[in-house]
């Protein structure tokens, strides 16, 4: 018997589907079906691994680049389930493959950081799960208040008001007073 393959090159999401393969051999027709199923892994990560303290904190952990949509996305404290995690609806990307947020609250902290919290990623590309591990910590609040001030050339100002823009946008208002000194 002879060979009827059929190669495709640059497989990609659009090729997928039944293709029939019929050969007439002998004066006898025959037809087989092939079921292509294009399979794309997810690329996971957790985009923040800083949390504040004493508050709530949602961490994030995006699959992406996968098909087809169906993916299972969880969270793990020390290797314990965390079963009040949150799937997002899967969006899908230009090139035909999807992606996805998982995320989870946890509860204010304030002690020490010392627990391993896990993003699992499973999905029919994979023959085991992919998984992320994050070792939190807390953002840095030691830089304290910031005082701007601003100066206008040329004396005394007394009685004045002036107006604080941030993106060109008002954001408050405060009176001016005192001797202000000229600017170089």
């Amino acid at each position: 018997m002879g060979d009827a393959s059929l190669s495709l090159a640059n497989v990609s999401i659009s090729d997928e589907g039944i293709y029939r393969c019929h050969v007439i051999y002998q004066q006898q027709p025959r037809d087989t079906r092939v079921i292509l199923e294009v399979l794309v892994p997810p690329q996971i990560r957790i985009p923040s691994k800083v949390i504040s303290k004493n508050k709530e904190n949602t961490l994030i952990c995006t699959a992406n680049g996968f098909y087809p949509v169906d993916i299972d996305v969880s969270w793990y404290k020390d290797n314990k389930h965390l079963t009040d995690s949150q799937l997002d609806k899967p969006e899908r990307n230009p090139d035909g493959t999807y992606r996805v947020r998982g995320t989870v609250t946890l509860p204010p902290m304030d002690g020490q950081l010392d627990h391993n919290f896990s993003c699992r990623v499973q999905h029919l590309s994979l023959q085991q799960p992919l998984q992320e591990d994050a070792q939190l910590e807390y953002e840095d609040n030691s830089a304290g208040p910031v005082t701007v001030a601003c100066g206008i050339a040329g004396g005394a100002v007394t009685g004045g008001r002036c107006n604080w823009c941030r993106n060109m946008e008002t954001e408050k208002e405060s009176s001016v007073t005192g001797l202000l000194g000229e600017w170089d």
